[in-house]
């Protein structure tokens, strides 16, 4: 599986928080209940990762 490509930032979504809920979206074939990110130093862009899990969570709800 390719991951996502998200820019860091000084303030985002930890990282890792949201790369693990990201492959369990991709694993599983049941609802994943939405997430819930602590912010962290260099992480994530949280707009970019909270558009990316909304587009992903529709598509796997489908």
């Amino acid at each position: 599986m390719e991951m996502i490509g998200f820019e860091l930032v000084r303030r985002g979504y930890n990282r890792h928080q949201v790369d693990d809920y990201i492959t369990t979206l991709f694993a599983t074939k049941s609802p994943v209940p939405p997430p819930t990110f602590r912010i962290a130093w260099r992480g994530y862009d949280r707009q970019q990762v909270d558009t990316c899990v909304a587009d992903l969570r529709r598509r796997f709800r489908s």
